[in-house]
């Protein structure tokens, strides 16, 4: 019913009269044409948006795998935020499989439609040869009826100019100086011309004929039978169309609707708990209970000796006797809080510092006439651990002078012996006379020294924090000193590197003189936060600064990479594929401690900025990782060297990946 309605439009008086003239045929082919071209463009459609969801799902699956992987390994799938985003990213992971899905889709249904038009356009061309063909044959049959009556009406002309000479008189008959012809050749000569006309005419009425039979042959059969097969052609055409475009849509919203129940599934569980409910176990005080606990587990062997939260400071009493209290200036009261946040750096410094005699006379001061003060420390202070016996040698009396330095030194190494031990402080003794005299004698200074050192190796943990020197120390302790996140001396180096050394030939690679570096050294060690404005302060020589930053690393007490952290920069540079091994270099850079992180951070953006000029310097990353892999690195072999170097690499090509640029 519906393909008799829709012939019903060939019925139209209008449009029946300009199909069935010679416009119809182009007509119909032009329109066939417009709905194929129509049919190729949703083919090449559908296929770009099959390239686009291919690409936008292996980017999303790319960047969701490897978040998913950095995510898990640095951060506790125990705590509920991380587990949530877990969650989301595996959600990402899906969402990609379904635009893979959504892909193989469209390419099947573009290759179908480019397929239908291609079929269809064969079927045009066929239809238009066939049109083609019977146009051309009625054309033909009318040319060859206008010939036949042009040689008919020819012969017509020769017949009557003959019997007009037949009739003519004899002056008439004769013509310039022939003769005229006589009546037999006349007559002759119109039977001919009279054969020659018959024969024209009867020529001329059997194409008519042919004529005749092709006009109507193309009018009544073949221009309806073409005219037909384009129309059902436009109407498959047209049919496809639609559905290929319903196809699509259904597509589409199939795609869209399951992506939404990954995103907010209707009835959550925990397979398909969706975005917005990843969320629902998220508690943020368990999470800061468990980073605490676990942070403090794995930094429990770097902590300081000298933590104000661990040690408790107290005065000694005074060793020089009543002849000395005058002079004491009053007494120091320290309060430590039970549950300390946050000391300044600038207080804490002070704990570390040696105590005075001056201020050690002050301590302890008695609060009642009734309690006697010892003329000695020897039997006033009692360390916490024993302490092996003296010599029962006796030895001359000591001056005054040797007695307060002797005094001192012991009182120091009690007090800095509290740092990881309590020191109470005792209450005056009462001694005999002869108790007395013989107690004045303090314990031997070399004796009361090895005893500390030895209580402080057995009971502290190692110490790490020594801001008394530059090279050679440790690099938490230089920025705990200088208040920054980079060393002085890197800062200083690199600065000017970058202004007047970019161009500079072998650069980090051709060693500047001994006494220039030297110099440079000492500069630095008498003032670490020594500033260099110019060349001219260290000699117009930047081979001596690439010299002095590459000692100032050898020479760290502990690595740039802490030993810790050792073997994930070995295992990182032993991936054989690019894309993991920087995956896995920058899982290991984000692990390291704040202080080592700012420093490789900073020297790797210097490194990176000297390889964008290696066209001039002729430093290239790989000449510059076989230089800085041995200096970052100690005591390591030649295979760990050479793979460490392979890090160093992926940080200076992946330089502004792995670090923001500031």
């Amino acid at each position: 019913m519906d393909t008799e309605a829709n012939a019903e439009i060939l019925k139209d008086p209008k449009i029946e009269t300009i199909l069935h003239s010679e416009l119809g045929l182009s007509i119909l082919n032009d329109r066939i044409k417009s709905h194929l071209n129509i049919s190729k463009e949703l083919a090449n459609f559908l296929k770009k948006r099959s390239v686009l969801e291919e690409q936008s799902a292996k980017d999303l699956q790319k960047i969701a795998k490897s978040f998913l992987e950095t995510f898990q390994d640095k951060n506790p799938p125990s705590t509920s935020f991380p587990a949530a985003l877990i969650k989301s990213l595996q959600i990402h992971e899906q969402l990609a499989s379904n635009s893979f899905t959504q892909q193989k889709a469209l390419s099947t249904c573009s290759d179908e439609v480019l397929d239908f038009y291609k079929n269809c356009d064969r079927k045009r061309k066929s239809i238009k040869e066939y049109a083609k063909r019977q146009e051309n044959t009625y054309l033909e049959a009318v040319i060859q009826m206008d010939k036949s009556k042009a040689r008919f009406k020819s012969a017509e002309h020769d017949y009557n100019h003959t019997l007009d000479q037949k009739n003519a008189s004899d002056n008439q008959k004769k013509v310039g100086f022939f003769k005229p012809k006589s009546n037999a050749q006349l007559s002759k000569l119109e039977e001919e011309a009279r054969s020659k006309a018959e024969s024209a005419e009867s020529d001329m009425k059997s194409k008519i004929q042919n004529a005749q039979t092709a006009q109507q042959e193309l009018l009544l059969i073949h221009r309806p039978n073409y005219i037909k097969q384009f129309f059902s052609l436009q109407r498959e055409i047209e049919a496809a169309l639609n559905c290929n475009y319903l196809r699509y849509s259904k597509l589409c919203e199939t795609h869209t609707v399951m992506n939404g129940l990954l995103i907010r599934p209707q009835t959550p569980s925990t397979k398909s708990s969706g975005f917005e409910n990843a969320l629902d176990n998220f508690n943020s005080n368990a999470d800061f209970r468990q980073y605490v606990l676990d942070t403090a587990v794995r930094r429990k062997n770097n902590q300081n000796p000298s933590d104000a939260s661990k040690t408790k400071i107290v005065q000694p009493p005074s060793s020089y006797g009543p002849a000395n209290q005058s002079s004491t200036p009053p007494s120091i009261n320290i309060s430590i809080p039970s549950n300390p946040t946050h000391i300044s750096s600038q207080s804490t410094s002070n704990f570390n510092r040696p105590m005075t005699s001056h201020h050690l006379q002050s301590a302890n001061r008695p609060k009642s006439d009734k309690q006697e003060t010892l003329p000695s420390t020897a039997n006033a202070l009692k360390p916490s651990t024993p302490i092996s016996p003296i010599s029962s040698k006796t030895s001359p009396s000591p001056t005054k002078s040797e007695t307060h330095h002797t005094n001192v030194d012991q009182q120091s190494a009690t007090v800095h012996e509290s740092s990881n031990t309590n020191v109470t402080q005792l209450p005056p003794l009462t001694k005999s006379p002869s108790q007395t005299s013989a107690s004045t004698k303090p314990p031997s200074p070399d004796i009361l020294s090895s005893h500390h050192a030895n209580a402080t190796q057995k009971d502290s943990p190692p110490k790490i924090l020594d801001t008394s020197i530059l090279f050679g120390a440790h690099l938490e302790a230089i920025l705990l000193r200088e208040h920054s996140n980079v060393p002085n001396i890197v800062v200083q180096c690199t600065s000017q590197i970058e202004t007047f050394g970019l161009n500079l030939q072998g650069i980090y690679r051709i060693p500047s003189s001994a006494a220039k570096v030297s110099a440079l050294r000492h500069q630095f060690t008498v003032e670490p936060l020594t500033k260099l404005n110019s060349p001219k302060d260290y000699g117009n020589d930047i081979h001596s600064l690439a010299d002095l930053l590459k000692s100032f690393f050898r020479e760290l007490s502990e690595p740039l990479i802490p030993n810790q952290h050792y073997n994930d920069f070995i295992e990182a540079g032993n991936v054989d594929d690019e894309a993991r091994r920087r995956d896995a270099v920058h899982r290991a850079i984000n692990d390291l401690p704040d202080a080592n992180y700012s420093t490789i951070r900073h020297i790797t953006i210097h490194l990176a900025k000297i390889k964008e000029n290696s066209d001039v310097n002729k430093m290239s990353t790989n000449n510059l990782a076989i230089i800085w892999g041995p200096t970052l690195l100690k005591q390591a072999t030649i295979p760990e060297i050479s793979s460490f170097s392979r890090t160093i690499e992926i940080l200076i090509d992946y330089c502004f990946t792995i670090f923001d640029y500031d």
